[in-house]
């Protein structure tokens, strides 16, 4: 009788890990069509939808995560741009006079390879230099 009580019992918890392993693996359904560098995806669970990306590291993150990453990426950028300001001879104090978008847009002519001559000029025409 035990073990007939024993055989059914190890049934029951096989077909609710089975049945747990199905509802986790239809969890998500992902927007199509599917592109790695940026998609959607939709929590059947809680019915929430969050954008999710592959573009870092070769992982995929997704809502609070992809921007944790997506900041990290930009302060890398940032810290890039400052490194190379400081190697063209600008100081520190004088960087961070610069307006924002003054700003930006040396670290975008940084960031694209821009010539320190194009990098002047730029700043000579903001009247920052």
């Amino acid at each position: 009788m035990r073990t007939n009580q024993a055989i059914i019992v190890v049934g029951l918890l096989v077909a609710i890990a089975a049945g747990g392993a199905i509802m986790l693996i239809n969890r998500y359904e992902v927007g199509q069509p599917f592109d790695p560098m940026m998609f959607n995806r939709f929590d059947r669970w809680t019915g929430r939808a969050e954008i999710c990306s592959s573009f870092y590291d070769e992982k995929t993150y997704c809502g609070r995560d992809l921007k944790r990453r997506a900041q990290e990426g930009v302060e890398a950028l940032h810290l890039a741009a400052n490194k190379k300001f400081l190697s063209l001879g600008y100081t520190q104090e004088e960087i961070e006079r610069w307006p924002a978008n003054v700003l930006d847009g040396a670290r975008n002519i940084v960031g694209n390879g821009g010539s320190e001559e194009h990098l002047n000029e730029f700043l000579q025409s903001q009247h920052v230099r």
